[in-house]
């Protein structure tokens, strides 16, 4: 059974700085299937260096883009939000729940990420997700 990839800004950070663990996994994630970006995602990184947005560019080609959300996905995310307690001083990250949320939509689903701890506080929120964390 295959299942679904989605990505979240840390891949994509990791991707555009060409981190060899990033384009493995990338590599490993498209022979099956086009992995997920939510659309927040690409605007956390989306930065005005021609270089950064030509890496991404050649990646992003293999992603999908998720921009189809509707108000009532919101406000699960939001709530979401109110649920989750990251951990130590980090503040509720809308996008990292997000991603969350997006995987779990998507069931089964892995996420990659850079940060494995705040995709499964975001997880915990949810009822019985079947996604997994991939870091990178």
């Amino acid at each position: 059974m295959s299942r679904t990839i989605v990505y979240d800004t840390g891949m994509l950070i990791a991707l555009a700085k060409r981190a060899r663990i990033a384009h493995a996994k990338h590599e490993e994630a498209t022979r099956y299937e086009r992995p997920i970006v939510p659309g927040p995602v690409l605007s956390q990184v989306w930065r005005d260096s021609s270089r950064l947005q030509a890496t991404l560019s050649h990646y992003l080609k293999d992603c999908l883009i998720h921009i189809e959300y509707d108000e009532d996905d919101y406000r699960r995310v939001g709530l979401m939000l109110g649920d989750s307690r990251p951990s130590g001083k980090k503040r509720p990250d809308f996008v990292d729940a997000l991603v969350a949320y997006t995987a779990a939509g998507q069931a089964p689903a892995a996420v990659v990420t850079s940060d494995p701890l705040d995709i499964l506080t975001y997880l915990d929120a949810l009822p019985r997700p079947r996604v997994a964390v991939i870091p990178v």
